[in-house]
Parts: structure tokens; C-alpha cells; sequence
């Protein structure tokens, strides 16, 4: 399902999310590499990432197909 989005997407947008992930990444690894962090700490600072985004994406998608069908 994400796939599907991301293709309907401009290259721009593409670019955009795939530089956000990579930095995300290489700062992730960055910490555990240099020994400030555990890589536990790292999975679960990702994990609330990307709980915490989805969460906002789905109440903003919610948000915007009430006002679309002109319920809300």
C-alpha cells in the first residue's frame, strides 16, 4: 500500500522521502557506531518514528475526507 503512494507521487516528493529515510538511516547507525547509543534504542526510537507519522497520516487523511464529503 505504501508502494502504491509513493508511485503515484512526484520525483521530486520521491527524492524528498528517499533522503529522509537515508539520513534517518545513517544518523541511526551513526549513534550505535560511535557507541552513544544502543542499537535498541535506535529500533525503538524508529519505531515511535514511525508510529507516531502513521498516526499523524491516518488522522490527517480522516480529517481531510470529512471535508471532502462535506460532513465535517
Amino acid at each position: 500500500m505504501a508502494a502504491g503512494l509513493l508511485v503515484r507521487r512526484p520525483p521530486a516528493y520521491r527524492l524528498w522521502m528517499g533522503l529522509t529515510v537515508a539520513w534517518a538511516v545513517a544518523v541511526g547507525v551513526s549513534r550505535v557506531w560511535l557507541g552513544v547509543h544502543w542499537a535498541t534504542d535506535v529500533v525503538g526510537g524508529w519505531s515511535l518514528a514511525a508510529v507516531w507519522t502513521s498516526s499523524a497520516a491516518l488522522i490527517t487523511a480522516g480529517v481531510c475526507r470529512v471535508r471532502a464529503d462535506g460532513t465535517g
